[in-house]
Formats: structure tokens, sequence, C-alpha cells
């Protein structure tokens, strides 16, 4: 009976987790990336993004497309997030930010468990 529970809970623990390299994500190469470029040139160019916000300003469509990269430098893993920000359908702002994974962490839909 342990021996099935045991069982039952790593089989589990294996299907409910993701880690940082299952994350679905694309690989963004900022040179191939310039302000001015159509939504749907980078749509196109990078698939579907990770998530998008979208809001106005006055007149202006402002929307956020955030795409995520699993990167691993030496040993140490990280996710980078890049923020296209689009007026209208021009992009006009590109940003990166990085988050640190730390071995001991596993990443389960975006929420960090220790």
């Amino acid at each position: 009976m342990k021996k099935t529970l045991l069982s039952a809970f790593v089989l589990l623990s294996m299907v409910s987790c993701r880690s940082i390299y299952n994350v679905p994500s694309v690989s963004m190469k900022m040179d191939d990336l310039h302000l001015g470029m159509s939504k749907d040139e980078v749509v196109k160019k990078y698939g579907e993004p990770f998530s998008y916000n979208i809001r106005t300003n006055g007149n202006d469509t402002i929307t956020v497309l955030s795409y995520k990269t699993p990167k691993v430098i030496a040993t140490c893993g990280y996710i980078v997030t890049s923020k296209l920000q689009f007026v209208g359908n021009k992009l006009n702002e590109v940003s990166q930010e990085e988050f640190f994974v730390p071995d001991n962490v596993v990443v389960s839909d975006t929420v960090k468990v220790k």
C-alpha cells in the first residue's frame, strides 16, 4: 500500500510540474527586431506571445506582447521576458527583464514553488 501511494505521488508530481526548460518559449533575437515593425510581422516571425496587454491612451491603442525565453548561462537558469509595445500597429518600444531560477525552485504554471 505504501509503495502504491508513493508511486502515485511521484507520478502526480512529475505530471503536474513543469521545469524552466518546458515553458513554451521563443528565441528572441534583438537584431531581428526594429522599431516600426507591425504587430503582424512580429507574430508571424515569433508566433503567438506568452501574454498580452491592451489599453488605450487618448486615441491610441497600446498593445504589449510578452515573450518568454529560457536561458542558461554557465549553470544558472534564467527566464527572460521580452516586452514589445505597439502604438496602433507599430512597434515603438522593446524592453527585457530577467528572472533568476535557483536550482531548488520548480516553476509550475508561472508560480514559484519552494
